[in-house]
């Protein structure tokens, strides 16, 4: 990843030496905080001086800023590039026999990677770069200046201090664009290990604050706080509101600093608004809402707010009103964190363990947003090349056929005829070196000595605005050292490469540590990206996100219920031909057929009732998706229809017409019924290659093996052979083969008036796994201790209101087998039974608490447990073995009831 940026560096502007923080590493996230003092380059042509991190404040492995300022200290214009270069690191163990207590060998560096940016420095200038980089060994960083290949400065340097080696997780770091509030500083978080630890706290500004969401990634949460937030670019303000998008969690301050807070953000991100300020003086509910003594009369401007999200804190006195944004929260507060009684003190400490670990998801603050790993998840798919990214091979066997008859008979008679036999010797080799000549130039004619394979995932209708997840691969043996060119996408690029045969994995060798990195990253006019010879028989893969055309607005699905049946339309409205279009639900899915542009299908299925656990099961209760592909009907015979697309009978031509290759051998019968057998046949390339984007989305959203249990949630997916963005490559003669996946949630459809969402129709998700054991019985799962969460989201449209909910989780305790003790294996009671305390909890969005659930097989509770949007999150507790409770369960399954105005 890198984003970088360039700024004038003022003639007063002067450098402030840091201070030096300890350094933490963790197993797959490791923390630095450290303070670099302003680092100096020796007297040369030009003069570097570097500042690394946020006052020196960095995380190994996510994005971190460097400036980088230049001096020009000659009398000639100087262009080149400004370049960090990330280091691995080896520490050697101890040679064999070495006495106990040995120490390791020295430490040994190889380059891992580079980040630059092309500059001009005018004679006797000074200039500010600002590069953004992912720091991978905070020991030693390289910054050098070249002008073509010649070095012309250089600077290493480093975060001074030991790395520390952590027992345990750690959050990710806390930003504050703004004043720190004193109980922010002061505050424990409990991590899962039950271990409470530090947050680390880094103060932004607009100097340091990026122009791109993912060069936030080290940090889960950020508050804005004061009047900083006034001095970002209108890009700053987008990038804060796209790190949201993809999983941040924002606070923004309110009180007297609201104004200012909500314009951190592009104009129309929240629809949140103040009805006016009040003086609070009485905060007793506020203080046992987060469960501390009350404060004494403490005067305080309390904001009054209103529109989208819904409430935090008690009914009559809210701390704040939570928006869901994407796939991250933003949380506006009534008050000012930096003002009493708030700002210090058992509140203020109180307060922030619940902003900065929400009681919904405690796993929020460890690890990057879940947004971080969207972009980078699609490089690995690039590897899969399409058909006709080569040659057919009727046209290569006629090519060979011409060469053997040229070769043989056409030989054979040519040189009798001139009676010259011995020529044959020399004649074959010819032809052969002609012929191979032939090939090698039509490949350089026509481009194909690089293939260029992208392929790309845009999800629409989540909440956020649709972004493209691009994946674009480069495939050139021929070329050792290669460098693609393309148009600059304005996100940061992740690099993986396939077939790397140099270190890490072979490890350090003599001389690797002053060769170029396996890749570097130069930003200018274009994106450019070289690649060493360390890759070339592998694809060369590259993985950004880049913004979404307005064409693809319109697509749209709508969804209606109908009795026992939910009914999807789906309309085309953009210039992709769409292919293989299907509605996933739970364990059934209907398929559309092909839709192209300006066509709409629609199809039905039915609301399944809950599997019965008594009933044997062979098959799966997660469809594989290479089902959609060689079953389109569905398990469940769903009827599909198109409105100006491909008929049933087509599709159904063209599945018989793949169908007759040789199918796969089975075992001789018979079967038992709903015995899965398998695919018929094996699947064609394009179809395994979009099953198996379908299987990496999938991927993403299981949390564990409960999600087999729960099905797909409701989702309309589609495939096209057209870019849903293009990647603007550039220099190469051949197009690159794009296949886009388009994942887009329907949106309900409801009537003015009062409406019912069946139980089954809103599947759920699992968003919380902390499974320790689990058994089985047929089709229904049961936990060994841990629990389970699940999130039900119905995409509710504008204006609907739920104002009562059903709750059902089918319960059945496990008894003991004939003659064996009860406990895990044993079989489930015959039919479901009350759920037993403990066994279940819903979250409250209006206390910000989770409440049990028990004595009854069925819950009717108000709509009050569901946010505005229409989410309800329930958990699932395992009982231990020795409890003599477990139990087996279904999936829960919400009904909603409400008002469409």
């Amino acid at each position: 990843m890198v984003r970088l940026s360039m700024h004038p560096l003022g003639a007063g502007s002067r450098r402030r030496a840091s201070r030096a923080l300890a350094l933490v590493a963790l197993t797959t996230i490791l923390l630095a905080a450290g303070t670099v003092a302003l680092a100096q380059g020796e007297d040369g042509p030009v003069r570097l001086a570097v500042e690394v991190g946020w006052d020196g404040k960095a995380m190994p492995g996510q994005t971190t800023p460097a400036v980088v300022t230049l001096e020009n200290r000659t009398s000639r214009d100087l262009a080149g590039v400004i370049e960090v270069v990330n280091y691995n690191k080896e520490v050697p163990p101890p040679p064999p026999g070495s006495p106990p207590g040995a120490k390791p060998g020295p430490a040994r560096y190889w380059p891992a990677s580079a980040y630059g940016e092309r500059v001009s420095l005018p004679a006797g200038s000074q200039k500010e770069v600002t590069l953004w980089f992912p720091l991978v060994t905070p020991e030693r960083v390289l910054f050098r200046f070249r002008s073509g290949n010649e070095v012309l400065a250089r600077l290493e340097t480093s975060l001074p201090g030991a790395s520390l080696l952590s027992g345990g997780p750690l959050p990710q770091a806390v930003g504050v664009l703004g004043d720190i509030p004193p109980a922010l500083e002061k505050t424990r978080i409990l991590a899962p290990d039950g271990v409470p630890r530090v947050p680390m706290i880094i103060p932004l500004t607009a100097r340091l604050f990026p122009e791109a969401g993912e060069d936030l990634s080290a940090f889960r949460t950020i508050l804005v706080a004061g009047g900083e937030a006034g001095n970002l670019s209108q890009q700053q303000r987008q990038a804060l509101a796209e790190w949201a998008e993809q999983g941040g969690n924002l606070v923004l301050a309110g009180g007297l600093e609201l104004a200012t807070s909500l314009g951190a953000l592009p104009a129309g991100t929240l629809e949140v608004e103040s009805k006016g300020i009040t003086t609070r003086r009485d905060w007793q509910a506020m203080a046992a809402w987060v469960d501390v003594a009350p404060p004494g009369p403490v005067a305080a401007a309390v904001a009054r707010l209103a529109g989208a999200g819904s409430d935090w804190g008690p009914d009559q006195a809210p701390l704040a009103r939570k928006v869901k944004l994407g796939l991250g929260e933003v949380t506006v507060l009534t008050f000012d964190p930096n003002s009493p009684p708030w700002n210090a003190g058992d509140p203020g400490q109180a307060l922030w363990k619940r902003l900065l670990v929400p009681l919904s998801d405690p796993s929020w603050g460890w690890g990057p947003p879940p947004g971080a790993y969207l972009a980078g998840n699609m490089a690995g798919y690039t590897g899969q090349l399409p058909e006709d990214a080569f040659p057919d091979w009727r046209v290569a066997g006629v090519y060979l056929l011409v060469f053997l008859v040229l070769a043989g008979p056409a030989t054979y008679f040519i040189l009798r005829w001139r009676r010259r036999p011995e020529y044959a010797w020399i004649v074959v080799p010819a032809l052969a070196v002609a012929f191979a000549g032939a090939v090698y130039l039509y490949m350089l004619q026509t481009g194909r000595n690089v293939l260029v394979n992208a392929v790309q995932t845009v999800e629409v209708g989540s909440g956020a605005r649709p972004y493209v997840y691009t994946g674009l691969g480069f495939f050139a043996p021929t070329r050792p050292e290669f460098t693609a060119v393309l148009a600059d996408p304005g996100h940061p690029v992740q690099v993986q490469l396939g077939g790397y045969g140099g270190p890490p994995y072979g490890g350090p060798t003599p001389g690797t540590e002053e060769r170029d990195p396996p890749y570097t990253i130069t930003r200018g006019s274009d994106l450019e990206i070289a690649f060493s010879e360390t890759s070339q028989w592998g694809m060369r893969s590259l993985a950004f996100r880049q913004e979404a055309g307005p064409e693809l607005a319109g697509l749209k699905a709508e969804l209606q219920t109908e009795g026992p049946r939910v009914k999807a339309r789906v309309r085309n409205g953009t210039p992709l031909h769409l292919d293989h279009v299907t509605l996933l639900f739970g364990r059934d899915y209907g398929s559309l057929g092909d839709l192209a542009p300006g066509e709409e299908g629609a199809v039905e299925l039915e609301i399944s009732p809950p599997p019965n656990p008594n009933q044997p099961s062979y098959g799966p209760p997660y469809p594989e998706t290479w089902r959609i592909f060689l079953q389109p009907g569905g398990t469940a015979g769903g009827q599909a229809g198109a409105g100006g697309g491909a008929a049933p009978a087509t599709r159904l031509k063209a599945i018989r017409t793949q169908q007759a290759q040789p199918a796969i051998a089975l075992p001789p019968g018979p079967y038992p019924p709903g015995y899965d057998q398998g695919p018929s046949r094996p699947l064609t390339v394009e179809e395994q290659r979009r099953a198996n984007m379908l299987d990496n989305w999938t991927g993403m959203q299981r949390r564990g093996p409960m999600m087999e249990m729960t099905g797909w949630p409701l989702t309309v997916v589609a495939w096209s052979r057209d870019p849903a963005a293009p990647v603007g490559v550039k220099g190469l003669r051949a197009e690159p083969h794009y296949l886009t996946m388009v994942v887009l949630r329907p949106q309900l459809v409801l009537s003015s008036g009062t409406f019912t969402l069946p139980e089954g129709l809103v599947v759920p998700e699992v968003v919380q796994a902390n499974i320790r054991g689990m058994f089985g019985w047929n089709n229904i799962q049961g936990l060994n201790g841990g629990s389970v969460t699940f999130a039900f989201r119905p995409q509710l449209p504008p204006g609907a209101r739920i104002e009562e909910i059903t709750v059902d989780l089918p319960y059945y305790p496990v008894q003991a087998p004939p003659g064996g003790p009860k406990g895990p294996g044993g079989p489930p009671s015959p039919n479901p039974a009350p759920v037993e305390r403990g066994a279940l909890e819903i979250y409250n969005p209006a206390t910000g608490a989770w409440e049990e659930l028990a004595g009854r097989e069925r819950f009717t509770l108000p709509g009050t447990y569901a946010t505005a949007t229409g989410e309800v999150q329930l958990r699932v507790n395992g009982f231990e073995e020795q409890s003599g409770r477990m139990f087996y369960f279904l999936p829960p399954r919400v009904g909603y009831q409400g008002v469409k105005e």
